[in-house]
């Protein structure tokens, strides 16, 4: 290897954690940006009942659970309506 490419290496090491860390807290930021199951059914009442939930935007019932990464051992989750494919709320198990 020549001696130029034995001191970028370091370099471009450097700049790929620092994109894949960008990256993994974009994610987390627009994760923690909806809203918990709490504030979704505080925020619309009459959309949350015993037989579920619907989708303020389209009213549909089908919700879907995405799995939208991992923090230790919790996982966290978006609920999803699969009529109009709007992020609802999160959750974590």
């Amino acid at each position: 290897m020549s001696a130029t490419l034995l001191i970028l290496v370091p370099f471009f090491i450097i700049f790929v954690a620092v994109i894949i860390g960008y990256a993994i807290f974009s994610s987390l930021r627009k994760y923690k940006a909806l809203a918990t199951f709490e504030c979704y059914k505080n925020q619309h009442p009459q959309l949350v009942h015993a037989h579920g939930v619907e989708c303020f935007r389209c009213g549909g019932r089908q919700i879907y659970i995405r799995q939208a990464g991992n923090i230790g051992s919790k996982v966290l989750n978006l609920h999803v309506c699969k009529t109009c494919g709007k992020n609802l709320y999160r959750s974590e198990s």
